[in-house]
């Protein structure tokens, strides 16, 4: 992971260097969401606040998110600097799509239906399967 400097204030870490204040690196032992979710009976929700990696670890739960559809909340951070991380957002909203999610931008005080990932800003996103 990278990460600020401890003289930083505001921090936080990511998998992928999206700026240049991440000056320091940890080495971290990653799981894909599939295996983590094997430890769980039942998958109700899956909040993700990872800072550019959410869609990766939505891809990894391919098998957990269709078998139990939970409600997923997540950040889309509209990384376009980042063709590689913008495509996996794009492969994470259509693989939600695909199994029947339905997509929202959670604004102030309500819902906003979205089809396709955020360009040039941050934004929460709400996915719901139909059935609920």
């Amino acid at each position: 992971m990278y990460c600020p400097p401890d003289s930083m204030a505001n921090k936080s870490a990511t998998i992928k260097k999206i700026n240049n204040e991440l000056t320091e690196q940890i080495t971290i032992h990653v799981l894909p969401l599939d295996v983590f979710c094997e430890k769980f009976g039942t998958i109700d929700v899956i909040k993700i606040d990872c800072d550019g990696a959410d869609a990766d670890i939505i891809l990894s739960g391919k098998e957990s998110i269709a078998k139990h559809k939970p409600y997923i909340i997540f950040e889309d951070m509209g990384l376009m600097d980042f063709p590689s991380i913008e495509r996996k957002y794009e492969l994470a909203y259509q693989f939600l799509q695909s199994i029947g999610y339905l997509l929202f931008e959670i604004k102030r005080h309500h819902l906003e239906p979205i089809e396709t990932p955020v360009k040039g800003r941050y934004a929460n996103i709400f996915a719901a399967h139909c059935e609920h």
